[in-house]
């Protein structure tokens, strides 16, 4: 008996551990934990505070404070209790009295004080009214709610996810995607999860080319920035010393000036004094006239005088020029050259408030509208190394343009005549050529800083003649192909053998100038199409036509500019002659790192955040 007695409960034993590990898995449902989650939420809103355990049998006070009915009774029979003594007695002398003392209850009080808040509430018969006092019903259907999530928590039935088999008991429950499966999917979901792991080691790879990519970008960048600020050290030591020459010219010619001054002064004194002399004891005429007229001349002599020296001469170590006090200020009256001005009539918008924004958008570089079709919008998806084709009034994907060869797509350009698109890739260091539908065609270019090598290409535009002129910012200079047969051209950016570019990002054509984003002097610089410098505008700071690292260019139908000013996070559009007429960027608009800029055929301005992940349609 015993034998099989410990046999029976063996068997029973390894039954109540199933049942356990049952109701563990049951319990580490994500179902299941975000409704105890809940329950735990209510279960402190219906504690009695006297026994802390859950209400039952409720009675409510005038403060609304709830109760236990029991725990009340209890908590008034406490609080009254008194000691009620007998009446002195006559004792015999030497005697000691000990009184008799009779412990009970004083049942007739009309009052109980809440024990939380201590405000009255009044009983007509002490403790026989508690039962009479009201329940709280908030605290009522609470309890119910609780008691009907414990019911239906008990009776819980759970869906596989994968073959939606309805079972009593869980299987497993998955911490990555928060999903139930029973037993049996559960190993298929497992080998699942394991087949994606190929996918994270491309993504490693990916991070790893990625990672030596921007390595190598550095070195390069940190040697010409070495040899940039070497160069330019010695040109600004050229430039202070030749700001030194003129300084000293203008010392010497200053004092020749002095020099003869003085002379004339002497001279004029010698002569008044002789006219004096010879007037004093001879002339018969008016005494008056005499003196008034030697007088004034005497003054003069002063006066010159008192102006005479340099003294009021002073060095601006600023301009390395020499100024005088009264015309001390003339020399910070910078005037900046002006661009041919043709009022334009843009479009501008009362508001700035985005008509349209898609937050999700694949890390974007730059964004462009094909000539042959204005309803379409082409953006350069570096991450997903394609093209994505959208329709620009919803931004429904159409359709993506790739091939194996593109490594990372940044800039974009049409070329009308042929229909073809034409793509700037950085990590390839070189230009691919697309058909309009898709079609790869070539490509050109490659590392180097030799003719017709490119190094980290940026901003790409066509101009006439089928030239395309690509931003060569590795190389500090802008590069120019032949669109058809993708041959070389020429350079420019190179002026008496000193570079005049540091880091050009984008580019775009204007009439018949070339306009450069020269991102690394924070200036925007004007060429002719033989590559000779016009004019700039623009300096470092956040002032009006000031930038920060200018990174994306673009030139709408009316000939204004509109400047991505990155450091700045804002968008600064400028009228044909360089007048700033507005400001993009802050309550409305908050750009991160501002990637490509385009103008639709409507003048809405659509704007692409490669850090955010973002296109914005203004």
């Amino acid at each position: 008996m015993d034998s099989e007695f410990g046999s029976t409960s063996g068997k029973l034993n390894v039954l109540n551990r199933k049942m356990s590990n049952v109701e563990e898995r049951r319990l580490r449902s994500p179902r299941i934990f975000k409704r105890q989650q809940s329950l735990i939420v209510f279960e402190d809103l219906i504690l009695c505070e006297l026994c802390h355990n859950k209400l039952k049998d409720h009675r409510m006070l005038l403060c609304q404070h709830t109760f236990c009915q029991e725990c009340l009774n209890s908590y008034y029979t406490t609080s009254n209790i008194n000691d009620q003594k007998d009446e002195v007695r006559q004792i015999p002398e030497n005697r000691i009295f000990i009184p008799n003392k009779k412990v009970g209850i004083n049942s007739n009080v009309e009052m109980m004080k809440c024990p939380i808040c201590f405000n009255e509430t009044p009983l007509k018969n002490g403790h026989m009214s508690i039962p009479e006092l009201p329940k709280n019903m908030q605290v009522e259907k609470l309890l119910r709610i609780v008691d009907a999530q414990n019911n239906s928590t008990s009776m819980l039935t759970y869906r596989c996810a994968k073959c939606q088999t309805v079972g009593c008991e869980a299987g497993q429950s998955c911490l990555h995607c928060m999903k139930d499966f029973c037993n049996i999917c559960w190993c298929q979901h497992q080998l699942e999860l394991k087949k994606n792991l190929n996918n994270l080691l491309q993504q490693l790879d990916d991070c790893d080319a990625h990672l030596r990519h921007k390595t190598e970008l550095l070195e390069t960048r940190l040697e010409q920035l070495v040899n940039f600020i070497e160069s330019t050290t010695i040109s600004k030591i050229e430039e202070i010393k030749e700001m030194e020459q003129l300084a000293l010219d203008d010392l010497k010619s200053l004092k020749y000036q002095e020099e003869e001054e003085k002379t004339n002064i002497s001279g004029r004194i010698e002569e008044l004094k002789e006219n004096i002399n010879r007037n004093l004891n001879s002339y018969d005429g008016d005494k008056v006239t005499l003196y008034i007229n030697f007088h004034k001349k005497t003054s003069k002599v002063f006066e010159d005088i008192q102006h005479f020296g340099i003294e009021s001469i002073h060095f601006n170590q600023d301009t390395f020029k020499l100024e005088k006090e009264e015309n001390a200020s003339a020399a910070f009256n910078l005037t900046s050259k002006s661009f041919a001005y043709s009022r334009s009539k843009y479009k501008m918008k009362s508001s700035s408030k985005p008509k349209l924004v898609w937050e999700k958008c694949p890390r974007p570089g730059h964004v462009a509208i094909p000539p042959w079709d204005n309803k379409k919008l082409y953006i350069a998806a570096t991450d997903s190394r394609t093209i994505l084709v959208m329709s620009i009034d919803k931004l429904k994907l159409l359709e993506k343009i790739s091939s194996p060869e593109m490594l990372y797509p940044q800039s974009l350009a049409f070329a009308f005549d042929t229909e073809e698109i034409f793509v700037s890739d950085k990590w390839k260091h070189s230009i691919h050529v697309f058909s309009k539908t898709g079609g790869y065609i070539r490509s050109f270019g490659g590392k180097g800083s030799g003719p017709g090598k490119l190094n980290n290409p940026n901003g790409i535009t066509i101009g006439r003649k089928n030239q395309l002129f690509v931003c060569d910012t590795g190389n500090d200079r802008i590069a120019i192909f032949d669109t058809k047969s993708g041959q070389f051209l020429s350079t420019f950016g190179i002026v008496s053998g000193n570079l005049i570019l540091n880091q050009p990002e984008d580019i775009a054509i204007r009439g018949e100038q070339i306009i450069v984003a020269d991102t690394g002097n924070h200036s925007i610089k004007f060429f002719n199409f033989e590559g000779i410098f016009l004019e700039e505008f623009g300096s470092f700071g956040n002032g009006k036509r000031q930038f920060k690292s200018p990174e994306v260019l673009e030139v709408d139908t009316n000939e204004n500019i509109l400047v991505g000013d990155s450091g700045n996070a804002r968008i600064q559009i400028f009228e044909p002659a360089g007048t700033l007429v507005k400001i993009l960027g802050g309550t409305y608009n908050r750009f991160n790192s501002i990637s490509g800029i385009c103008v639709s055929a409507d003048f809405d301005i659509i704007v692409t955040d490669n850090k955010s992940r973002c296109l914005t349609i203004i």
